[in-house]
């Protein structure tokens, strides 16, 4: 009995989610087509995917946005599994919660379908700068930002978490070492992609380097299956 081709499903997934009205199982659907398509090596598919689910994920950013709720934990407290996470901005302080609590909390909120943008930052460094940091199994993507002016300002410190996202998201991108073979930047920007969903950018870089991976991929296939460990940084 043969195996289902994946690319069959792959191929119409980026229409078949359009048609979604639950705007977080697109997202699901989306995310794990992306990773499906890298381990398939349709590399040609990952494009539209990526940038389909840039669009729900930015839209979802929005939402956690438009929630206008800040809730801020930095006491000593158990996130139960069966918790109920609010919709907003949930922003993580040191010393009794880090990253990986952030991620858990984006995590259990996507399993309720509620729209969150959860941030955590260490301790405020000697240089007066605030570390925020993000985490996924492949990668741990860490920013020095300048902290808020003001702590218990809602408004000022919800800009902030917004700004300092962002730098972690541009971070991600600007760290990909680009004398590393294609495929392994394409592995590089999922795992980063895994730890900081909610950034347009990353996503595009996804969708960026597709081309050179499938170059890379042709090279490789022609030359017997010869890996070049390297490639050329773009110009």
């Amino acid at each position: 009995m043969s195996r289902p081709d994946p690319r069959e499903a792959l191929a119409g997934l980026v229409a078949a989610c359009a048609e979604e009205p639950d705007a977080f199982e697109a997202e699901r659907r989306l995310a794990r087509g992306l990773r499906s398509a890298r381990e398939a090596k349709a590399f040609d598919l990952m494009p539209d995917i990526a940038l389909a689910l840039a669009d729900r994920r930015m839209a979802r950013f929005e939402a956690a946005l438009s929630a206008d709720r800040l809730t801020v934990l930095e006491e000593q407290q158990e996130l139960e599994e069966d918790a109920l996470i609010e919709p907003g901005l949930h922003l993580l302080r040191p010393p009794f919660f880090v990253a990986a609590d952030a991620r858990r909390i984006r995590l259990m909120a996507m399993e309720q379908s509620v729209p969150v943008l959860a941030v955590c930052h260490e301790p405020i460094t000697r240089m007066g700068l605030c570390p925020v940091v993000a985490i996924a199994p492949g990668a741990t993507i860490r920013v020095k930002v300048r902290p808020p002016a003001d702590w218990t300002d809602a408004e000022s410190v919800a800009d902030w978490m917004v700004e300092a996202h962002g730098a972690l998201g541009d971070q991600a991108v600007d760290l990909i070492d680009g004398e590393l073979a294609a495929t392994k930047r394409l592995d590089q920007l999922l795992d980063r992609l895994d730890a900081i969903p909610e950034h347009r950018e990353l996503h595009e870089a996804v969708a960026a380097i597709v081309p050179e991976v499938i170059r890379e991929a042709e090279e490789e296939a022609a030359s017997g299956g010869r890996r070049r460990r390297t490639s050329r940084k773009a110009s």
